[in-house]
């Protein structure tokens, strides 16, 4: 009768070792969502002053802090700077140890503002994925490309402000 006492007990260590694992992948789940939307905020603001840029490689890697570099000195070099803001429908749709993929509805709502005029950028929606990797504790986007999935309906849409100088 002794040997069988450690049955229930290893079920139930495993019951709880699988609660603990749930709550860890949501946690990581929204570890993933913050670096993201964290990511649009670090990359807007380096746009809207070029020639005071925060440090894109706290929020981009690879491909993506390339062409965000690029993207800026361009901007400089133009005269150009924006203003506005994006509204997010983000969805974390795979999540492995190092890496992580991440669906969003995009909504521009950001005028490009340059020596010829301000010109608004198109409102989309866009459905775009970006791939994030998590190095040494810190997730980082490394490539976001436009999706071919459709938005779904916006049952709770971000809201977002009209952009200064934009015209309705």
């Amino acid at each position: 009768m002794r040997r069988h006492t450690w049955r229930p007990l290893a079920l139930l260590a495993v019951v709880l070792l699988a609660g603990c694992s749930g709550s860890d992948k949501q946690s990581t789940q929204e570890a993933v969502q913050r670096a993201y939307l964290r990511y649009w905020d670090v990359a807007l603001s380096a746009q809207a002053s070029p020639d005071a840029t925060p440090d894109l490689s706290d929020v981009a890697a690879g491909r993506q802090l390339k062409a965000d570099e690029d993207l800026v000195q361009q901007r400089l070099h133009a005269g150009e700077h924006v203003t506005g803001k994006y509204g997010h429908r983000p969805t974390v749709t795979a999540l492995h140890a190092h890496t992580a993929t991440v669906h969003d509805c995009l909504t521009a709502h950001v005028t490009v503002v340059g020596p010829h005029g301000q010109e608004p950028l198109p409102a989309g929606p866009y459905t775009v994925r970006a791939t994030l990797v998590n190095s040494k504790g810190t997730w980082r986007v490394q490539e976001i490309v436009e999706d071919t999935r459709s938005c779904p309906a916006a049952e709770s849409a971000v809201p977002s402000a009209t952009p200064t100088g934009a015209n309705r």
